[in-house]
C-alpha cells in the first residue's frame, strides 16, 4: 500500500474501530504507527471485572510510560463494572490504574457503565473526581449506575466546569431527597447543551434537582433534550418548562397514554427546529401542542414514532394532523416522518388509503413513512 497517499491511509485508519485490527496495523509500517496510536488511545475502555483486566491495565501503563506524550492522546475513558472491592480484585494493577488516570490531562469524555459509586471504593473514586474536575471534560455518560446518596450524585455531575453533554440511563440513587440549594458562591456552573435521560421513577426522582432554580448545572443554554418513555411525565414537564426558551431539538418519549396536557406548547419553544414524538401521542395532545401559533415558527422536522403493532384504528387519528401541520405559521416545515410498525397494515392498499388522509402534506411533498 506504499502507492497510496498518506492522507488516504490516515482516512482508512480513522474508519477502523476494532482494536485488534488497529494493533495489527500498528506493526505493519512505521508511517502508520502514530495514526494507529491516535485511534487506539482515543477511547480507552476498561472492564474491571473482565478476566484480562489486569493484563490490559499493565500493558496500557507500559505503553504510556514508553512515551509520556501518549497520555495526552487519551480523549475518552470508559470504565465498566466499577464495584466495591475493586482494589482487592485487581491486586497490584489497582495502583497502576490510579497512575494511568492521574497521568491523563486531555480527557474529554468519561463514561461509567454497570458501576457503583461508593466511598468505600476509596482512592479510585477520588482520582476519578479529580479527573472530572479537569477543564477538558465535556461529556459524561452514566449507564446502569448506582450511587448511595443525592449529594454524591450532585457533586459528581457538577464537577466538570465545561460539561456540555450529559447522558443518564438507569440511575439508581440509594437515598434521595428534594434539592433545596442554595448554590455555593464562586462555583462555576457547567452550561449543558445536550441532555439525554432514560430513567425510571426512582431515577427521575433523584434528578429533580436538575430543574431547580439554583441547580449546580446550568440548563439555560440547553439545545438538545431527549427523555425516554420511562421518565415520569411530571418530571419531563417541569424539565421542559425550564429549557423551553433555548431548546432546538426535542425528543419526547415520556408521554403518558392518559396525559391530559402536553408537556409544553410550541409557542414556548421559539427556537425549536426538530421534534420527535413517540408512543402515547394522542390527537388531543397534538391539538394543544400546535395551538395558539400567532407568529412564524422555525420548526423544520417532525417525527411521530408509533412503533407498537396494534389495531389500525389506533393509527387513523394521525390523519387528523394534516390541518395542524399545514398552518401558515409552520412555513419552515420541511419534513413530517411517520414511523409505524409494519404489522399495522395487512395490505399495501390499506397504507395507500391511509396516506390519502394527508392531502395537503402530500401535495407539498412533506410527508414520509418508515416501516419498522
Amino acid at each position: 500500500m506504499n502507492y497510496l497517499p498518506p492522507e488516504l491511509i490516515d482516512s482508512i485508519i480513522d474508519h477502523l474501530d476494532d482494536h485488534r485490527t488497529l494493533a495489527q496495523c500498528l506493526i505493519i509500517s512505521r508511517s502508520w504507527t502514530k495514526r494507529c496510536q491516535l485511534r487506539l488511545l482515543n477511547n480507552v475502555v476498561l472492564d474491571l471485572e473482565h478476566k484480562c483486566a489486569r493484563t490490559k491495565i499493565i500493558s496500557l501503563a507500559r505503553c504510556l510510560d514508553h512515551d509520556p506524550f501518549r497520555s495526552g492522546l487519551i480523549r475518552g475513558i470508559e470504565i465498566r463494572r466499577l464495584q466495591w472491592g475493586v482494589s482487592t480484585q485487581l491486586g497490584d494493577a489497582y495502583a497502576t490504574l490510579l497512575r494511568i488516570l492521574e497521568s491523563t490531562f486531555n480527557v474529554q469524555r468519561i463514561a461509567l457503565r454497570c458501576s457503583g459509586w461508593d466511598i468505600r471504593a476509596g482512592e479510585l473514586e477520588r482520582t476519578l473526581l479529580r479527573l472530572l474536575g479537569h477543564a477538558s471534560v465535556e461529556y459524561i455518560e452514566l449507564d446502569r449506575f448506582f450511587i448511595p446518596n443525592l449529594p454524591s450524585l450532585i457533586s459528581l455531575l457538577s464537577s466538570p466546569p465545561n460539561l456540555t453533554i450529559l447522558r443518564l440511563k438507569d440511575i439508581d440513587c440509594g437515598q434521595y431527597q428534594h434539592y433545596h440549594g442554595p448554590l455555593l458562591p464562586g462555583v462555576k456552573r457547567p452550561k449543558l447543551e445536550t441532555l439525554e435521560i432514560c430513567a425510571g421513577s426512582s431515577g427521575t426522582s433523584a434528578l429533580e434537582w436538575l430543574y431547580h432554580p439554583q441547580s449546580p448545572v446550568n440548563l439555560a443554554h440547553l439545545r438538545h433534550l431527549q427523555v425516554s418513555d420511562r421518565c415520569k411525565p411530571i418530571f419531563s414537564r417541569r424539565l421542559l418548562e425550564v429549557v423551553a426558551p433555548s431548546i432546538e431539538h426535542l425528543d419526547l418519549g415520556a408521554l403518558n397514554w392518559y396525559a391530559e396536557e402536553p408537556v409544553a406548547k410550541l409557542t414556548s419553544m421559539p427556537f425549536l427546529r426538530s421534534l420527535d414524538l413517540r408512543r402515547g401521542t394522542t390527537l388531543s395532545w397534538i391539538q394543544r401542542l400546535f395551538s395558539d401559533l400567532r407568529h412564524n415558527h422555525p420548526l423544520e422536522v417532525i417525527r411521530i414514532r408509533k412503533s407498537t403493532s396494534g389495531l389500525r384504528a389506533d393509527m387513523k387519528w394521525l390523519g387528523c394532523i394534516d390541518a395542524y401541520l399545514t398552518q401558515p405559521q409552520l412555513g419552515s416545515l420541511r419534513r413530517v416522518e411517520l414511523w409505524m410498525a409494519r404489522g399495522n397494515w395487512e395490505e399495501e392498499a390499506e397504507l395507500v388509503s391511509f396516506m390519502e388522509t394527508f392531502p395537503i402534506l402530500r401535495e407539498r411533498g412533506l410527508i414520509f413513512t418508515t416501516m419498522i
